[in-house]
């Protein structure tokens, strides 16, 4: 790598404490960072309680299925993923915040399916094929706008996007297991739908600010 690729010199010339203090005037004066790492910081919520509270639910009735059958649903989820780039046509370019709302709306269309699931184990992957393509659409959305606001300043935007997602993840692991202490599955789907409409609700109030 060192002889292959090309070199790039950092064109920040400050020390280290200005280097990390700077950071929080970007989220001082850019509104369309503060608006995409706050809708991840909800999208990882919801994507990372399901996940969490997903083994649960498999390890129970009407399934009762064992780590090992658990764990090949992921394979379901990296269809998700590699299926993401498809929504990106469904969008004309001009906007890529359109792409945001295709994303809430698998999303829903997902926790519907898990909901009425039942003994469903078919809705049910159609579900996890849906909930991720509907994440990745939100995350490569709102990190390729964040790219576009500061070239120089590229890696630091990055730093705050990814950090709030990350919060956001350890929170949705948290409060999934809190749904599903409250009332199972049903508790859990109802608290995630909440979740992307709020998301939906702060997508609408950026609208005419970014």
């Amino acid at each position: 790598m060192a002889l292959r690729f090309p070199k790039s010199a950092p064109s920040f010339k400050g020390s280290y404490q200005e280097l990390m203090s700077s950071m929080f005037s970007y989220i001082k004066t850019q509104p369309v960072l503060r608006e995409a790492s706050l809708i991840n910081f909800f999208a990882f919520i919801v994507i990372m309680g399901f996940w969490t509270t997903m083994v649960l639910f498999l390890a129970n009735k009407p399934f009762h299925f064992n780590t090992s059958q658990i764990g090949l649903f992921g394979i379901a989820g990296a269809a998700g993923a590699l299926a993401a780039p498809l929504v990106g046509k469904l969008s004309d370019g001009t906007n890529p915040r359109k792409n945001l709302l295709i994303g809430f709306i698998l999303e829903l269309i997902s926790v519907a399916l898990f909901y009425f699931t039942g003994s469903n184990i078919f809705l049910f992957v159609i579900g996890i094929i849906l909930i991720d393509i509907g994440q990745q659409a939100i995350h490569v959305t709102n990190q390729t706008r964040i790219y576009t606001l500061l070239p120089e300043a590229r890696n630091r935007l990055n730093t705050i996007f990814m950090s709030v997602s990350f919060v956001g993840a350890s929170c949705g692991s948290a409060l999934g297991l809190w749904l599903w202490s409250l009332g199972g599955w049903a508790m859990f789907c109802y608290g995630i739908t909440a979740i992307i409409l709020l998301n939906i609700i702060i997508y609408k109030l950026y609208s005419k600010k970014t």
